[in-house]
């Protein structure tokens, strides 16, 4: 029986003459969808409010899990409890203040109390539950509040169709989990991961309520459910009021003592083959590599029981130490490969510790994060060559980083180059391994989709970051300028400003349709690249390198020395306007990556746009030195002298940032 709801009053109205399970459930789903806004650190002005929101939060939505589950009605004045809790926190959150964009995190929290009146009383029970449902719907941005209302319709058809309630509450609270929420969620995630504030137990909680485990947490039994469950309402808001961190680590201890360790614990495996059913020839294919190189993996084809996926997934991210991904259109699509992928990717955003070892099929366009974490590109091999590819991409292991392998490295992949030009003057030339096509007419062919992508964006207005704004004027500049004989490994470095920027802003903050362009952008760009010369195992050797000195003031004063090697030079009329502009916008783009250092969630962000703009100011400072060292005529002047005595203390400072 399809049941079509798209207001508060029309929800109150389908309930009021409903049992009061089918209120607890439509209510406590609805608000868990969009919750991850609440834990979304770009929607606070400062941490203090989201702190405080979030215990409470979870209480309230706690307790009615466990009044559906237990279905106990002594545990009512808990729920009563727990809503007037929640209810004071949203208040209190309220007046202290969230950004105020278009989405409000604090329509959650009155969602989350009214989910527990709903739990708690014998009347009103319908009101409670579609006002948990229409807080919920105005949390996101407007523009989706009617997906969450058709969400909230699939699941009142189901209980019509007879489903039983607590089997609903036991399933995925998205049909189709959506971009949006997943890019929230992502960010979230890191916030709920993060020590200080012992929350990675509820993120342990709300992971299970997004993916319909049929326990509380991983290694429940039904026996373990009922104890917990009974605990948590037992304790009393003195007990809630504590510091989180002191009652998060409460609940982890007990939480972990209910676990049910079993004396048979399968094995830990060295690799988890994640892929869209489509490409399981190709599955088999690494399998086959992997078995020749000796290394474990579990694997669906072989693992998987086909009575339940969902569990046998969580097993196999619980066991394997990495993730393989086969990229393809499939698998992009796919919500349980994004759910494996981000999996791994919230253990190790900045890809230090290589969890993901990622491998494209075909030419699909993947998802902006998924841009960020290095991948081969199996579409450039074939035959034997293919077969090498896969094995010396799982075989590599980083190179120890020297002073001199680094240097060597960021100045061979510079783009554009930096050298004299025959009027004796540094001017920006072609990076012959990056910027020479190997595929003439391929480029040719994905500069003109590019070219189509970008009408699109200039044609309207940006609504965008600063630093993403200048990088995207720069490289509409540079393409309309050079088409395919523009820098693109310079050009390359831009996108990952913009591809940066997509991975770490909210939805709401994107005018309607724009986050749609800029992937397609991003994903003309890569197609651009993929005529041009392979050079992953060397990006890949940089991209694991970490940075161990890079705060605020270590990026300002790398920025400020490399200001200080240009302005010498510039002067003197040593320097052409094209390598004038590009050190230019390289000093503004420093200023933008200072200021995120700063911020206060710095360090539960991925930190690969750091790294890559010190290994690209590092790049100038060497070939700048390098190409003076080699100018006769010039060596000798003071703007010389000056500008060489300021690059190898740019030099110095580069290589103190990574610990070198």
């Amino acid at each position: 029986m399809a049941v079509e709801i798209t207001s508060r009053g029309e929800l109150a109205a389908w309930l009021e003459d409903k049992p009061r399970e089918w209120a607890q459930v439509i209510g406590f789903r609805a608000v868990l969808r969009p919750l991850a806004l609440i834990f979304e650190p770009d929607e606070w002005t400062s941490e203090s409010p989201q702190v405080s929101a979030a215990l409470p939060t979870f209480r309230a939505l706690c307790v009615v899990h466990a009044i559906v589950s237990l279905t106990r009605g002594a545990l009512f004045h808990s729920a009563a409890e727990a809503a007037f809790f929640a209810r004071d926190m949203a208040e209190v959150a309220a007046r202290r203040g969230p950004v105020a964009t278009p989405t409000d995190p604090v329509s959650l929290l009155f969602g989350a109390s009214d989910a527990a009146y709903t739990a708690a009383f014998e009347k009103a029970y319908a009101q409670a539950a579609a006002d948990a449902a229409f807080s919920a719907s105005q949390a996101p941005l407007r523009t989706y509040s009617g997906y969450l209302w058709y969400e909230t319709s699939r699941d009142c058809s189901q209980l019509a169709d007879n489903m039983d309630p607590l089997r609903l509450m036991h399933s995925s609270v998205w049909n189709q989990r959506p971009d949006w929420f997943q890019q929230i969620w992502s960010a979230a995630a890191r916030w709920l991961s993060r020590s200080e504030h012992g929350f990675e137990i509820w993120r342990e909680w709300y992971y299970g309520r997004l993916e319909g485990l049929s326990h509380a947490f991983a290694e429940f039994d039904d026996e373990a459910d009922q104890t917990f469950f009974r605990w948590i309402v037992e304790q009393d808001n003195e007990w809630w009021s504590r510091e989180p961190a002191e009652v998060n680590a409460d609940i982890k201890a007990f939480v972990d003592s209910l676990r049910k360790r079993k004396s048979d614990d399968k094995p830990r495996v060295d690799f988890f083959i994640s892929y869209a059913s489509p490409d399981e020839t190709d599955a088999r294919e690494v399998a086959a590599i992997l078995d020749q190189l000796g290394k474990s993996y579990i694997v669906q084809y072989r693992d998987f029981p086909q009575a339940n996926f969902v569990n046998a997934m969580n097993d196999a991210m619980d066991r394997a130490d990495r993730l393989i991904p086969l990229y393809s259109r499939s698998y992009v699509a796919s919500d349980h490969c994004n759910a494996e992928w981000n999996y791994y990717y919230n253990l190790d955003p900045s890809s230090v510790e290589r969890r993901i070892v990622g491998f494209k099929l075909d030419g699909g366009d993947l998802k902006p994060l998924m841009q960020t974490v290095n991948y081969r590109d199996l579409t450039r091999y074939s035959g034997f060559d293919r077969e090498e590819a896969i094995r010396e991409w799982i075989e590599w292991e980083p190179p120890a980083p020297t002073r001199e392998s680094v240097s060597d490295s960021v100045e061979r992949l510079l783009s554009p180059q930096i050298a004299a030009n025959a009027e004796g003057k540094l001017d920006t030339l072609p990076n012959p391994l990056t910027d020479v096509p190997v595929r003439e007419s391929a480029l040719e062919t994905a500069v003109r989709e590019l070219l189509l992508v970008l009408d699109v964006i200039f044609a309207s207005k940006h609504n965008l970051p600063s630093n993403m704004d200048r990088a995207l004027l720069r490289y509409h500049d540079e393409v309309r300028e050079s088409g395919a004989k523009s820098a693109w490994g310079g050009l390359d470095r831009l996108v990952n400003i913009v591809t940066g920027g997509l991975s770490t802003m909210s939805s709401a903050e994107f005018a309607p349709g724009q986050r749609e362009t800029l992937e397609e952008f991003t994903a003309a760009h890569k197609k651009c690249m993929s005529a041009l010369p392979s050079l992953d195992l060397e990006e890949r050797a940089l991209s694991e390198i970490s940075v161990e000195e890079a705060d605020p003031e270590a990026v300002r004063e790398i920025t400020q020395k490399l200001r200080a090697m240009h302005e010498p030079l510039q002067e003197a009329g040593k320097t052409t306007s094209s390598l004038d502009e590009l050190i230019e916008d390289v000093i503004k783009e420093g200023q933008d990556v200072a200021h995120a250092a700063g911020a206060l969630d710095a360090d539960a962000k991925e930190q690969g746009s750091k790294r890559r703009y010190l290994m690209y100011v590092g790049g100038i400072g060497f070939g700048v030195v390098n190409a003076l060292g080699a100018m006769a005529t010039i060596a000798d002047s003071p703007s010389a002298v000056q500008a060489m005595q300021a690059g190898r203390e740019l030099i110095e400072a580069f290589f103190k940032a990574l610990g070198l």
